[in-house]
């Protein structure tokens, strides 16, 4: 995970949250179709482990949050837009463990055909847009 403020990278590395588990889903049973955890996540954080509190058990895979929609009116114009809640979505362990059984007996693939790319190879099959957008992307609000 990349965290960038002041227009410059602070870190790189993983966070480390402690959150509750708030509800399961449908209900409280042994094999839940998901949770959530009281905890807000960071952008691109969905498809990290969910550990267990007291092991280092993995119990789910994070996948999303859930925002809360606002609107801004003013004579001229309206807005939507979303704020971040404290509500994250998991998907359990069994789940997740049973789709890659179901895909790994259907075609194991072998690590030779698995290909590697280096980071300019990588630049080079995606560069940025040479044409000016407008937009950009910052932790921090412009001045």
């Amino acid at each position: 995970m990349r965290l960038t403020l002041h227009g410059k990278i602070s870190q790189v590395g993983p966070f480390i949250r402690r959150g509750i588990v708030s509800s399961v889903y449908p209900f409280t049973t042994p094999r839940p179709h998901g949770f959530t955890i009281d905890i807000m996540q960071q952008g691109g954080s969905s498809g990290s482990p969910i550990f267990a509190g007291d092991s280092p058990k993995v119990v789910g895979m994070m996948w999303g949050g859930v925002n809360e929609p606002r609107f801004a009116q003013s004579e001229a114009a309206s807005l939507m837009y979303t704020l971040n809640t404290n509500i994250s979505l998991a998907e359990p362990a069994h789940i997740i463990r049973a789709a890659l059984e179901t895909v790994l007996a259907i075609e194991r693939p072998e690590r030779a055909s698995i290909p590697t790319l280096t980071l300019q190879q990588l630049r080079d099959a995606y560069p940025r847009p040479t044409e000016n957008t407008g937009l950009s992307w910052s932790s921090t609000p412009a001045p």
